[in-house]
């Protein structure tokens, strides 16, 4: 049987050495991204969150984005609509943290042409805390927050958040996690910071300027389990007069925990 060669055209059919007729596939593109949640720390509410994802097109086929779906209060917007195999694109997002305050999770969807992954999830995490007036009133009523060393109600220059470090445990084998911790000077006064007391086998992984006067720490190597809860965090600084900032560790069971189902 004779095949019209304007149908082979069109459907892209091959001859196959064996006198039978094929239909070429094309192969498919694959979607990567190496780091799909980008953690940004500690910042304040007047700040704007700004990252660049990179996505990878790891298959054989022309790789090619479609819509974008961003959280409330963010904008996305990709260098390049296509990418050959082997090459990358940014994917640049920008998220406005004004008026929100605690713990944030965003999410912001991208669509392919990824038969495995039609549609890319990329998350931008972290903790808002208030500007730095209103972080220090929110910071220094928790009674965690250490007093003057003289017993008296003082309120002190140097303020630190989050208020507590939260760590969920897992059913699974824990793994190590990592915090950020922002510290602040009220009056905008810059100081440094000369030591840290941490729980277990935690270290400082970083420490960078943070604000106009101001540090942003990451801790890592926090291992969640029982008796991580309830472990303060100090930090010491250059100020004198200053007592220790002190942060307490919350250990979280996992939702949905208790009397296995049947």
């Amino acid at each position: 049987m004779r095949l019209d060669i304007k149908y082979a055209l069109v459907f892209g059919v091959v001859l196959a050495a064996s006198g039978r007729w094929a239909v070429a596939v094309p192969a498919p593109p694959r979607v990567v991204c190496d780091v799909a949640t980008f953690d940004f720390g500690v910042v304040s509410d007047t700040d704007t969150v700004v990252h660049d994802f990179s996505l990878d097109n790891q298959g054989e086929g022309m790789l090619t984005f479609g819509q974008l779906r961003a959280c409330c209060g963010a904008t996305a917007s990709l260098r390049d609509q296509q990418v050959p195999p082997g090459s990358n694109t940014l994917l640049n997002v920008k998220l406005s943290v004004k008026g929100r305050r605690g713990p944030l999770n965003k999410s912001i969807y991208v669509a392919t042409n990824d038969p495995r992954q039609p549609h890319m999830m990329l998350r931008l995490t972290g903790v808002v805390t208030g500007s730095v007036d209103t972080a220090s009133q929110v910071v220094l009523g928790d009674p965690a927050q250490p007093s003057a060393k003289d017993g008296s109600d003082e309120i002190h220059d140097i303020v630190v958040a989050p208020q507590h470090l939260t760590v969920i445990l897992s059913g699974a084998p824990a793994a190590p996690v990592t915090r950020y911790v922002a510290l602040r000077s009220r009056s905008r006064t810059p100081f440094a910071i000369q030591g840290v007391s941490l729980p277990g086998n935690a270290q400082i992984k970083s420490q960078t300027p943070f604000g106009e006067a101001g540090w942003r720490v990451e801790i890592s190597g926090l291992l969640p389990s029982d008796n991580l809860d309830g472990a303060i965090i100090l930090f010491y600084t250059d100020r004198a007069g200053e007592p220790p900032l002190s942060i307490p560790i919350r250990v979280i069971p996992p939702q949905g925990t208790g009397s296995p189902s049947p």
